[in-house]
């Protein structure tokens, strides 16, 4: 059995890694778990059961003959899991895919909203989360539920957690995109992405529609709390972890209500204080990558 993955989409969390994930999903070179989010470097019960352990129960299917991938993208976002990656995949090859910062932390902020999560407004959440005592202590929160209504800035910081896997990687194994080549040229992102691989760059999906549009509102508000109710739950915890995933995976993409928006528009002036809050990560993302965003204006 084959130790070591051949590459991983890391994120950005809302930034387009599930739509990625569909594309590659279909290449008849390429085995993926099919759960999509399957962490491991960021899950410490399945981090202390080891490598080997996780690839028995995700990886048991894959045949060795085809490059092994995953997307995860709480890998960028989680300060622990450059280095542990380092030290487990030291060849791997990683893609990256960002979105303008200040529309990824709206969106993280929606999706919570959806989760139930969030209650407060955007007035009582993001000047909070940028005042510096704040912001330096959700920069140290590790990708778990509880830090998910304080990382909606800290997440959006690329230039920051990027830098992470610059220090402990060789710059050529680290692919950075941006959502906006995504859309604007769906075909020629997804060819750099095969040749950044190593793969066939010929192949190309059924379509290059987007997958897991966001959205405000689910359709049945209950669905993640129920299979935590008492009838169900000894049921649902003995699935297998691999089948559980899968299937959350699938019934909260399919829950979503497609568009629907939070009742608030953000604030202009705090739209602004973003941006400036932004301004010198994407300076250092810049730098780092040697790529040109296009979101620091004219």
């Amino acid at each position: 059995m084959k130790k070591t993955l051949d590459f991983a989409v890391i994120g950005a969390q809302k930034s387009g890694t599930t739509t990625l994930f569909k594309w590659l999903d279909g290449h008849p070179d390429i085995w993926m778990p099919p759960s999509k989010e399957a962490p491991f470097f960021t899950r410490d019960d399945l981090y202390e059961q080891g490598w080997e352990a996780y690839l028995k129960s995700f990886f048991a299917d894959a045949p060795e003959d085809k490059l092994w991938g995953k997307a995860t993208p709480q890998y960028l976002a989680d300060p622990r899991a450059a280095k542990r990656l380092a030290e487990s995949q030291p060849d791997i090859k990683m893609i990256a895919i960002l979105r303008e910062p200040v529309s990824r932390a709206k969106s993280h902020y929606t999706m919570s909203v959806r989760k139930a999560l969030e209650e407060r407004s955007f007035e009582d959440v993001f000047p909070e989360l940028m005042q510096e005592k704040k912001a330096n202590a959700c920069r140290e929160m590790n990708t778990d539920s509880e830090s998910e209504t304080h990382t909606y800035l800290a997440w959006s910081e690329y230039g920051r957690l990027l830098g992470l896997y610059y220090d402990v990687f060789k710059s050529e194994q680290l692919l950075v995109l941006t959502l906006d080549e995504m859309q604007q040229d769906p075909e020629g992102f997804f060819v750099k992405v095969l040749e950044f691989i190593g793969i066939d760059s010929t192949y190309r999906p059924e379509d290059f529609k987007a997958h897991h549009v966001g959205g405000a509102k689910e359709w049945f508000p209950f669905a993640r709390t129920l299979v935590h109710s008492k009838p169900i739950a000894p049921l649902w915890f003995a699935i297998p972890e691999k089948h559980r995933a899968k299937i959350a995976w699938w019934v909260g993409n399919k829950n979503i209500r497609k568009g629907s928006k939070t009742e608030d528009a953000m604030p202009p002036e705090i739209e602004q204080q973003m941006h400036d809050f932004f301004k010198s990560d994407i300076e250092r993302l810049e730098t780092l990558s040697g790529i040109k965003t296009g979101w620091l204006g004219p």
